[in-house]
């Protein structure tokens, strides 16, 4: 099962069909189980139903969409993604640790990420026990295939006793499981609640690791798949990936998109393959096994894996029509009978579709079903507002630079190649995914993290022109790649302190992450502990839990909610008001514009301090003593 090939520079290893089922399963079991979905029903036989038919269903998905794999390793290829690795980590030095913005929705993903951190934490013998009993899991599946069935089963019901005894995850509501997947939150709280052994586990950097990989792991997949010879060269291109203003942007903040963003990467470069070949060979393939399990991260990956099915359907019709498996061959010839060939060909596809679009359906029906949170809004009329359209013409400049160039020349070279399929893919995601934005709210159109899934559609078309431009000068091809580095990052969103200028990606409405200088005005409130804070300034509030963990300290105030229309002038005279009114001694106010407003009657209130950033300024106001 193990073997090195080429004088111990490349390693293969043929993981056995028996493993890969369980390593699927045990993702289905994290999603959907252990992550007590199933819980949510409100009585008791529903629960059960749910549970039995989640867990049949899973089952049933891990063994049809497994096959051995095949794994191949190359020495060189983990040193430049080490060197990559260290490149990135220096790009975002400072951002990794910048203030958890307001706004935007990091701070949502921060916060549940600290809960299952905390679970983890709280549960820690369990938890060992459990990791214990998935390392044998997946030993048996290697070593013993046949006992591997038997042993995932006590498994289960020894972590469903477990859960049902004690109820870990009592405490959060059905909208706290369900609004987003969770499993990038799992993942998230490991570094987190691994630090927690040695050191305060709230420090903005131990959350900011999957992002931070997830756009290493991009750079070098590209670099990778480059028809270039020389490790430096391809180096360099990497870099330019990791500074493109989309890449760079999302590289230090927790979101769910980046890692699927990566799958998606994976599956463009394999989409021949993925296209053409049977449902056998697909589970030999490393691309299918990241085809299906984007599913399980992002439900805004829905216009992605459409499309594939969509060629996928086509490719596989047209194959069959033109001579089956052969595609050049008749049936007959193959010694398979038309309607049979038929049953098998349709038995197939239904497989390979069931394999792709289960994790994220069953998510979704979930969803529905037992939370009231916002769904998808289909309104067709939202196709025929212009505002859209160039809204996602200004962001394709401003968030993929010198990219988008190089990506319009890789699809007429995959056009002039006649690689016809790979290009309809390519054009119908291009083409489908924004319009899916569209219909649901125009507003959000051209929104940076929704053109993160345009991303891997950019890279593979730069891809194929990078290569014929290698091809044609190498030196031209080292130009090329050091101007896309320079242009990126002067039109980067990145300040030179690490924070990141409001509004950027976003063009109809603002939903956009704004960073204040939280951790600085916080420590200074820390050092007058036992008074009452009022927070100010903000159209909705700000979740100070994480920094009071960070500092050991709390503010005793409220939020202050103003209208969106208000100017920092009005906002702030009347945060004088009630802090007058409810005793408060210090005011925390976030100025949104770019200047500190100056009232001409503070009332009792005077300024104590300003902090600044490159976007924007928390000012603290102290009631003057008596």
């Amino acid at each position: 099962m193990y073997s090195y090939e080429d004088s111990g520079k490349q390693a293969r290893i043929l993981l056995p069909r028996t493993f890969v089922v369980a390593l699927l399963f045990a993702v289905f079991a994290l999603s959907f189980i252990v992550t007590p979905l199933w819980n949510l029903l409100p009585t008791a036989p529903a629960r059960l139903e749910v549970l039995l038919f989640t867990l049949a269903l899973g089952v049933i998905w891990s063994a049809v969409s497994a096959g051995a794999l095949p794994i191949h390793s190359d020495r060189k290829g983990w040193i430049s993604f080490a060197i990559l690795l260290i490149i990135v980590i220096a790009l975002n030095y400072r951002q990794l640790g910048s203030s958890i913005p307001w706004r935007g929705d990091e701070g949502i993903h921060v916060m549940r990420t600290i809960y299952f951190m905390n679970t983890a934490i709280a549960t820690k013998k369990w938890v060992l026990l459990g990791l214990a009993s998935f390392a044998i899991f997946i030993m048996v599946a290697w070593v013993k295939p046949r006992w591997s069935a038997l042993t995932g089963a006590l498994i289960v019901l020894g972590v469903l006793s477990y859960m049902l005894m004690s109820n870990p995850f009592g405490d959060r509501s059905r909208s706290f499981f369900l609004r987003y997947p969770v499993i990038i939150n799992w993942l998230a709280a490991i570094v987190p609640a691994a630090s927690s052994l040695f050191t305060n586990p709230y420090r903005e950097v131990f959350f900011r690791i999957i992002p931070l990989l997830s756009a290493t792991a991009l750079a070098w997949t590209f670099q990778s798949h480059l028809r270039i010879s020389n490790m430096a060269h391809r180096l360099i291109w990497g870099i330019s990936v990791a500074t493109m203003p989309l890449v760079l942007y999302y590289s230090s903040i927790l979101y769910l998109e980046m890692p699927a963003v990566v799958l998606m990467m994976v599956v463009c470069l394999h989409i021949n393959q993925l296209l053409y070949d049977d449902l056998a060979q697909l589970k030999g393939n490393f691309g299918w096994y990241c085809l299906i399990l984007i599913g399980f991260i992002k439900e805004t990956a829905f216009p992605f894996l459409a499309c594939f099915l969509i060629c996928r359907w086509a490719v596989q019709f047209l194959k069959r029509k033109r001579g089956g498996p052969g595609f050049g061959q008749p049936v007959q010839a193959l010694g398979v009978q038309p309607s049979s060939a038929s049953i098998g060909y349709v038995i197939n596809e239904l497989s390979v579709t069931f394999s792709v679009l289960f994790p994220m359906f069953l998510y979704l029906i979930l969803r529905s079903s037992l939370a009231d949170l916002r769904s998808f809004g289909f309104q067709l009329s939202n196709l025929l507002e212009p505002k859209a359209y160039s809204a996602f013409a200004q962001s394709y400049v401003d968030q993929f630079g010198v990219f988008l160039l190089l990506f319009v020349a890789g699809v007429v070279l995959l056009v002039k190649r006649k690689e016809y399929m790979k290009t309809s893919f390519i054009l119908l995601v291009f083409l489908l995914d924004p319009l899916f934005h569209i219909v649901d709210s125009w507003l959000y159109a051209g929104y940076s993290r929704f053109n993160l899934f345009l991303l891997p559609l950019i890279l593979t078309g730069t891809i194929t022109a990078i290569g014929w431009i290698a091809d044609w000068n190498k030196q031209l091809s080292l130009g090329i790649a050091g101007l896309t580095i320079l242009i990126s990052l002067v039109i980067t969103p990145i300040n030179l302190d690490g924070s990141k200028e409001p509004y950027w990606g976003n063009y109809n409405i603002d939903t956009a992450e704004h960073y204040y200088p939280y951790r600085e005005a916080l420590s200074w409130l820390s050092d007058h502990p036992g008074q009452r804070t009022l927070s100010a300034g903000l159209v909705y509030p700000y979740d100070f839990d994480f920094y009071a963990h960070q500092l050991g300290w709390k503010p005793a105030g409220i939020i202050r909610r103003a209208n969106g229309d208000e100017s920092d002038l009005i906002a702030l005279s009347r945060a004088f008001l009630v802090a007058e009114k409810g005793n408060y001694q210090y005011i925390l106010f976030h100025v949104f514009g770019a200047d500190t407003p100056q009232p001409s009657d503070t009332g009792n209130f005077r300024q104590a301090a300003i902090f600044r950033n490159s976007a924007h300024i928390l000012v603290i106001y102290q009631r003057a003593k008596p």
